[in-house]
């Protein structure tokens, strides 16, 4: 009622700065937490049309402070529909990334790693070198704060080994002086949001080790840490927080890690309904690179792994339905279990060509002989699918008429 009561431009006018940005954060942070504002469709576009339009102008009079600013980063990196918006924010970012805290820059990185913006390895680059320049900034970083610009880093792939390397290092300072918390403390309604932002949280623990698999970057101290906490308290780990710990530590230590991974493994075991088909994927790959053996588990991700596909643009139109079947006791490793979303997207793609007057921008596109037929142009052509996991852009392509091979392999 608060919101739907602010919706009007006059009202979002009278509104302070601050007031913006505590309202745009306040509407993510419950999202996050599962909480949908009730607006309805239209009602929604209303309320974004106005706040964005009255941020934009404010943005360019520089009427926010680098804590709104922060606030309003991370709110418009949860959602993608403002590009006008974020682009405008991050150019008043970087004309005065001076005045940014160590810990608000930190909030800004991950915020350009939701987002990823045009320029975005440079905003990164820029940020590393504002901190980079200060060896007592980087002593005022907490475990949130490395946490995001590890995981920010290796996401967007920006290679600052030696910024990397700072961060790591004091992120093994502060792992060793103890600064983790346990759900005991998290549940205590008296533990404050600052307080829980100075200690580690699971999900920090799986971003720092993630990060490090990503970029190839090795440290015995944080990896010793995440694998004590592997082994000690997986269970307060969610599936997305296993998925990434798991893969992170196979990645670094292979079947050194076994011990950790099955202790990982007895907690996804408790959350297998909870797993999505990537977070499926990722985690029994983890798991057979560390070598655990637990036909259960395996067994209960793989029924995670049956999906079924609908492609309306094939005639007729056909339910695809995916399985992932053991490979009879020979050593497949993780080939073909993968379903990544680049190929779902892909394979719609693919499925439009077969009646490219479905699709005003196929008409457009693509010229006049493939018009008339899109079958016609695929049929008979050969092809080769690599990397191609469960195969479903194969089996589309083969729809189409073409003699396609899938190929898979294990990275070994």
């Amino acid at each position: 009622s608060i919101l739907i009561d602010i919706r009007t431009e006059s009202k979002v006018r009278a509104l302070t700065c601050q007031n913006v940005a505590n309202t745009l954060w306040a509407i993510e942070k419950l999202r996050e937490m599962g909480i949908e504002p009730l607006f309805g469709r239209e009602g929604e576009e209303k309320f974004r049309g106005v706040f964005d339009s009255e941020v934009l102008g404010r943005l360019r009079e520089k009427r926010f402070n680098p804590t709104e600013m922060v606030m309003l980063i991370w709110a418009y990196a949860q959602r993608e529909e403002s590009k006008a918006v974020i682009r405008d924010l991050f150019s008043v970012f970087m004309s005065e990334i001076q005045s940014f805290s160590p810990p608000q820059l930190a909030m800004v990185a991950n915020g350009i790693a939701k987002s990823n913006p045009i320029n975005s390895e440079t905003f990164l680059q820029k940020i590393a070198q504002a901190l980079s320049c200060n060896a007592r900034a980087l002593t005022t970083l907490s475990p949130l704060d490395v946490s995001n610009l590890l995981w920010a880093f290796a996401r967007v792939d920006v290679v600052h080994k030696k910024f990397f390397s700072q961060v790591a290092e004091h992120a093994a300072t502060l792992l060793q002086n103890g600064s983790s918390s346990t759900n005991e403390e998290n549940s205590n309604s008296r533990v404050g949001y600052e307080q829980k932002n100075n200690q580690f949280q699971p999900k920090h623990i799986s971003n720092l080790i993630w990060a490090l698999a990503r970029t190839a970057t090795r440290h015995p101290k944080i990896e010793a840490a995440a694998e004590k906490f592997a082994m000690e308290r997986a269970m307060e780990l969610n599936p997305r927080d296993l998925a990434n710990l798991g893969w992170g530590l196979a990645v670094l230590g292979g079947k050194k890690r076994k011990k950790a991974l099955s202790s990982l493994g007895l907690s996804a075991r408790s959350k297998v309904r909870e797993f999505n088909a990537q977070e499926s994927s990722k985690f029994l790959w983890a798991i057979t690179k560390a070598e655990v053996n637990d036909p259960k588990l395996q067994n209960a991700f793989m029924s995670k792994l049956d999906l079924t596909f609908n492609f309306p643009a094939l005639n007729p139109n056909p339910n695809i339905t995916l399985s992932s079947i053991p490979g009879g006791g020979r050593n497949l490793k993780n080939t073909g279990t993968a379903v990544w979303d680049a190929s779902y997207a892909f394979s719609e793609w693919l499925s439009r060509q077969n009646s490219p007057n479905s699709s005003k921008f196929l008409h457009d596109f693509l010229p006049p002989p493939r018009r008339e037929s899109g079958w016609d142009t695929w049929k008979g052509k050969r092809g080769v699918e690599l990397g191609s996991g469960i195969g479903l852009v194969s089996i589309v392509s083969a729809r189409l008429g073409v003699k396609i091979w899938a190929t898979d392999g294990d990275p070994e």
